[in-house]
């Protein structure tokens, strides 16, 4: 899947797991380790960008 083809849809979703889950328990659910270069900022909050997108890739395909 290309980055174009990830929905909004997608993204929001894996926004709405990772505030439940917390940074670190997200990260280790879905196997990502911390930013280190980019970060995603939603709202004010900042987020690992690459777990963000990759989980909201399982979320934008089902």
């Amino acid at each position: 899947m290309a980055p174009s083809e990830i929905t909004r849809t997608g993204i929001l979703r894996a926004i709405a797991e990772h505030d439940r889950l917390g940074s670190e328990a997200f990260r280790d659910t879905y196997g990502y380790r911390a930013a280190a270069t980019y970060l995603l900022v939603h709202e004010g909050q900042q987020y690992d960008s690459k777990a963000i997108a990759g989980v909201g890739v399982c979320c934008t395909i089902g």
